[in-house]
């Protein structure tokens, strides 16, 4: 039992690691507010009541109306709405149980779908709810029993995978609204691409993705599979199912088994059959065009060529990202390429170009708080390639260059969730103009003359069209007809706008004359056309989705392509393969139900700061110990209770530690108490009580720029050690008080990593920590460290070179905790000098893409040779003593239970100085379970 127990705990480890979220990101100066519902406590930023109060709406509704299809159980969440941070994301989490909205929404309508983002979230997030809810029970209830909200999450993870978790949260948002991804023809090309290329992957690689080939994403998995078993067996199928699975019913493999219950065949044909029920659906489409690919597919890595601008008539300005290289623009001139520039870390890849100008936004965090972030404009001259910032502290997307190259158009977007078209001087960056979209979204801005600018907008039921809006007047006028067919990338030529377009299966170019609004279709792509351009011969190309990535493709365009086409005049979206299962749920309830007058409310900062949601028992000999641990809703204030036992001193400990992320430094802080430790020799034993306490400051800062993420941690604490001898030598041994102060500095900086880097290209990281006593005793501690990150001889291969340095003093009065990183191999020494240097060369081996049983699935095996070099000093003989060791690690990346990355290895040292510490084999093995200090 204990070690199941402690296995447990390990995994929880790396399920907290995987979903924690940002914690003290909101400044103080933001002021809450709460609208309060049963199902519901809604907390938003002063201002955005409207929002509020339409989520609330939703939720409302969802949990009378779809509930019962995950369950009967309800438990009221906190839904957190962020408007700060120009991410487009959302989340459910447990430990604690809450949910976060990030507001600002993603202007690209073939991701996401064209929804008020607010409405697509609280459809999509509120199933997570309903999920959870619902998933606690069986044995799933009996580890939240031992373990808390933690011990729920691992359980219905290991129950329950994530491709049902998310392809049933999209199955909800497609159901209840006019859209949703099920209806986007975007949604599905990645698994189109890999029939269209005849790609027989396992099911295990298709549930683990892979470094070396595309793999759709466990959202599009999970909704083919989701909306199969509910079109074969009806909207109660998954009920069952998940309901077997979270009780974790036949113990062994409850998913496999609870879904073959229910269907009457084995799992491997259930997930056979599903893939195959769309895949002959696709067989009966119309056959694609024969338009020329432009850019080769390499076949040994995924390549992505996308927005091509044409630069004369031979040449193509496009962008660029892979696996092995990370996003750039380049030059494609008779079919050769050549880099302009590794782009700025981004939102996305999106830019324009005119007259040998590229305009861009990039990412930049505020320094101090994660949840405020911006994306500014820039401008780079693409012969000099230099980069000139024009905004500070802005919230733009998708800029546009006027054709004389003096003025730039972008999409504003507030955190009172207003958006607007700002027209900015590319001098000045000054606003020139500012046209308000009121109730409209606008969507990829482009200049059709000095006066006049297109756009496809979005209304507030998430139609689409595309529109000319007049600069002086503000007034709009539509080219085509308000739809939910998605719309984007426009390109102006002359008088005709050509743009991407969804229409039933498929996502095809189109072009509108603006004159006389005749409509065309230009393309047939089976995978989608997106992004065209056209140059002055007549020739179109446009990115078209591959099982190895986005590639361009290329048609001259003839008087047969000008023929006009009706346009789609639909309520809603087509259903895509699903006929029955989409229409069982309700139809588009999005549009149906208004905003209730809910009451709103201040929300105070205070509110249940002891928020206790986990808790862990634990066992590592000799120690026994339970924990409490507490987050508050804001994710401001962490907590934890705790109490030890050690069985070989019989000792007791009681403590407490929080950490308060309200203001510009964290406050972080602690207490324990030891009761009755003990020590012993050959003539007496000293029992003492001990009392343990710190308080110090913690900053983390967020320097992020250009194309490098940059990092720095200070922090400071005062800590109090008080020993006080119990017993009969009380009055005879002296009870030491050590007080101490510690500074440290952590630092690191590194470039964006592409998919197969093992290591950033080029990094830097550096500790720095030094410890000393404060009151009449003596003791101090200096200890440096640091690595340099040099790109090796091949591609994906990484060259560190790292070194360290601690001191101590040698009175003895009392001894730091020593951290010093001792050459591998050698037992660590603890002497008043050390230095160290070391070498490490990274490189991949194989990606064996193959698991079994469900388990363990293996991404990549890759390997290290080292040396390192280390020295330690004796200050009173002034003698050297030198540790020098060689040798190679294997590393293994792995996925567990098909989604929990887990990275571990072995390492053979040879040691070739005596090891004075220890052990004097020449030879060591050691299993490594490695912790990855920069994150992708």
């Amino acid at each position: 039992m204990m070690r199941l127990l402690k296995l447990l705990c390990i995994f929880l480890l790396f399920y907290i690691e995987v979903s924690a979220q940002e914690f003290g990101g909101n400044p103080p100066s933001v002021k809450w507010r709460q609208v309060n519902i049963p199902e519901a406590r809604i907390i938003f930023p002063k201002g955005l009541d409207s929002t509020a109060r339409r989520v609330a709406t939703i939720v409302s509704y969802l949990n009378r109306h779809t509930g019962v299809t995950a369950g009967n159980a309800h438990r009221k969440i906190n839904i957190v709405l962020q408007n700060q941070t120009i991410q487009s994301n959302g989340y459910v989490g447990l430990a604690p149980w809450r949910s976060e909205f990030y507001l600002t929404p993603q202007f690209n309508s073939f991701q996401l779908g064209s929804l008020q983002w607010a409405d697509n979230l609280a459809a999509h997030e509120y199933r997570h709810v309903q999920q959870y809810m619902n998933f606690r029970k069986g044995l799933s209830k009996a580890v939240y029993y031992i373990l808390g909200e933690e011990g729920q999450a691992v359980a219905n993870n290991v129950a329950i995978p994530n491709w049902f978790f998310e392809g049933d949260a999209v199955f909800q948002e497609t159901a209840v609204s006019g859209q949703g991804r099920g209806r986007i023809p975007y949604f599905f090309n990645g698994y189109r691409s890999l029939w269209s290329a005849g790609k027989q992957y396992s099911f295990m690689k298709l549930r683990n993705g892979s470094f070396k080939d595309y793999i759709p994403d466990h959202y599009a998995l999970g909704y083919l599979m989701v909306g199969y078993g509910r079109e074969k067996w009806g909207e109660a199928f998954w009920t069952k199912a998940t309901d077997d699975a979270a009780r974790f019913r036949g113990v062994f493999y409850p998913w496999q088994k609870a879904v073959k219950k229910y269907s009457g065949i084995p799992y491997r044909d259930f997930v056979k059959s599903a893939l195959s029920y769309y895949q002959e659906q696709d067989k009966a489409l119309p056959a694609a065009g024969t338009a020329l690919w432009v850019t080769p597919a390499t076949g040994r890595y995924v390549s992505n060529y996308t927005l091509p601008v044409f630069a004369g008539n031979d040449s193509l300005l496009l962008f660029k990202r892979t696996y092995r290289e990370a996003g750039a623009w380049y030059w494609l001139i008779n079919g050769k390429e050549e880099k302009i520039r590794t782009k700025d870390i981004a939102a996305d890849d999106y830019y324009s170009y005119r007259n040998g100008k590229i305009v861009y936004t990039a990412y930049e965090p505020d320094a101090r708080w994660g949840q405020r972030d911006y994306n500014v404009i820039r401008l780079m001259d693409v012969r000099t390639k230099q980069v000139r910032q024009l905004t500070k502290k802005s919230k733009y997307f998708s800029p546009d260059l006027s054709p004389d190259g003096k003025k730039i158009v972008a999409i504003s977007y507030l955190p009172d969730q207003r958006t607007a078209l700002h027209i900015l001087s590319t001098d000045s960056a000054r606003v020139l103009k500012e046209i308000p979209g009121n109730e409209l979204v606008f969507t990829y801005p482009k200049f059709l003359d000095d006066d006049r600018i297109v756009s496809c907008i979005r209304d507030a039921d998430g139609r689409m069209s595309v529109a000319v809006i007049d600069i002086s007047s503000n007034t709009i006028d539509n080219l085509t007809a308000w739809s939910y067919e998605i719309k984007g990338y426009p390109f102006v030529k002359g008088d005709t706008v050509y743009f991407s377009a969804s229409n039933g299966y498929r996502d095809d170019i189109y072009a509108v004359s603006i004159a006389g609004r005749q409509l065309y279709k230009l393309s047939n792509e089976y995978l989608g056309a997106y992004q065209p351009a056209v140059n002055e011969t007549g020739s179109l190309v446009w990115s078209s989705f591959t099982a190895e990535g986005y590639r361009l493709k290329q048609k001259q365009l003839t008087a047969a392509d000008w023929v006009p086409v009706a346009e789609p005049a639909t309520a809603q979206a087509r259903d895509l393969y699903l006929p029955n299962a989409l229409r069982q749920t309700g139809g588009n309830i999005l549009q149906e139900i208004s905003p209730g007058d809910f009451p709103v409310s201040k929300y105070g900062k205070a509110t249940r700061l002891f928020n206790f949601h986990s808790w862990r028992p634990y066992y590592e000999q000799p120690d026994w110990s339970f924990t409490l641990y507490g987050q508050n809703v804001l994710n401001t204030f962490q907590s934890r209770l705790y109490y030890s036992f050690n069985e070989n001193e019989r000792s007791h400990t009681a403590g407490a530690g929080a950490t308060l992320a309200t203001w510009f430094p964290w406050v972080t802080g602690g207490i324990s108490y030891t009761f009755d430790r003990k020590v012993s020799d050959s003539a007496r034993t000293i029992h003492w009580n001990e009392l343990n306490a710190n308080i110090g400051l913690s900053l983390p800062l967020n320097f992020t720029r250009g194309r490098w993420y940059k990092n720095l941690t200070l922090a400071s604490s005062f800590n109090v050690e008080q020993l006080a001898i119990t017993g009969k030598y009380k009055d005879s041994v002296a009870s030491p008080l050590f007080n101490y102060l510690q500074f440290s500095l952590n630092w690191s900086s590194q470039v964006q990593r592409a998919v197969q880097h093992i290591n950033p290209r080029f990094a830097q990281t550096l500790l720095f920590r030094y410890r000393t006593v404060v009151n009449e005793h003596t003791a101090r501690q200096l200890l440096a460290s640091g690595s340099l990150y040099f790109p090796g001889l091949g591609v994906n291969h990484s060259l560190v070179l790292s070194a360290a340095f601690q001191q101590r003093d040698t009175a003895n009065q009392y001894r730091f905790s020593n951290n010093f990183p001792f050459a591998r191999g050698y037992d660590g020494i603890d002497a008043p000098r050390m230095w160290k240097w070391a070498a490490n060369y990274h490189f991949p081996v194989v990606y064996p893409d193959w698991g079994f049983g469900q388990i363990l699935y293996f991404l990549r095996v890759r390997g290290n040779i080292f040396f390192d070099y280390a020295q330690a000093q004796s200050l009173r003989t002034l003698d050297i003593f030198s540790f020098r060791s060689a040798g190679a690690e294997i590393y293994f990346d792995t996925k567990w239970w098909n989604q929990q990355p887990v990275t571990f290895g072995l390492r053979y040292s040879r040691l070739l100085d005596d090891n004075i510490a220890g052990v004097n084999s020449p030879g060591r093995w050691e299993f490594i379970l490695p912790v990855d200090l920069f994150s992708r």
